[in-house]
């Protein structure tokens, strides 16, 4: 299994190179910022579980509720990815 810190990055990279390939589409890419920008703080304290929560509590679903469906495409599996890494982290 991944650690969750590879995941977090799995999902800065696909969100970049979402903007990068979606760059015409300003909504898109403003809905993709918005979901990616705590991510880098949050990597450089990766310790903070607060940190964890709000993008798992605030960050994600407010992506989820912004976006359309075909932007979410990788997303889940890399949710669902890091959701079980964190269950897993929780018990050791």
């Amino acid at each position: 299994m991944r650690s969750s810190f590879a995941i977090y990055c799995d999902i800065l990279r696909r969100g970049l190179l979402n903007i990068r390939i979606h760059s015409s589409d300003q909504e898109r890419c403003f809905a993709e910022a918005d979901h990616l920008h705590n991510i880098p703080e949050l990597l450089g304290a990766f310790e903070n579980e607060a940190l964890h929560r709000y993008y798992w509590d605030v960050m994600r679903p407010c992506f989820i509720k912004t976006a359309k469906p075909e932007w979410l495409s990788g997303f889940h599996e890399l949710w669902q990815e890091l959701e079980l890494a964190n269950r897993t982290a929780d018990r050791e």
